[in-house]
């Protein structure tokens, strides 16, 4: 069911898990410790029923579907895993100009995320 949806619909899902996650992991201050899928799912659902369009591009049928809530998990599931896995770049060279300890399983997004807390500080 997912992979027949329109591009622009399946980009709009994955931009929204990425957003959401990232807003989420922020509100529990990147301490994966705190990690609780059901909240984030939560959080998800606020965020596509406030924010997204492509929630409204899809029939009632299909987003009612069971098929459609497991590959939409696996689709969650994937995309949370490859953010977790992408390297820190330029952020971590920012940060290791601060002189920041860092430790060795910073993501991409984490590493953003203490820059941001440095810069207000």
């Amino acid at each position: 069911m997912y992979k027949q949806l329109p591009h622009g619909v399946k980009m709009g899902i994955t931009r929204s898990i990425a957003t959401s996650f990232t807003e989420y992991m922020k509100s529990i201050d990147w301490d994966v410790e705190k990690f609780d899928m059901q909240q984030f799912v939560e959080q998800w659902k606020q965020y596509l029923y406030t924010k997204s369009k492509w929630i409204n591009q899809i029939d009632d049928d299909v987003k009612e579907h069971p098929d459609f809530h497991k590959e939409l998990a696996d689709r969650i599931n994937e995309k949370i895993s490859q953010l977790l896995q992408e390297e820190p770049d330029e952020q971590l060279q920012l940060l290791q100009v601060q002189h920041v300890q860092i430790k060795e399983s910073l993501c991409k997004l984490e590493a953003q995320y203490q820059i941001d807390r440095l810069v207000a500080k």
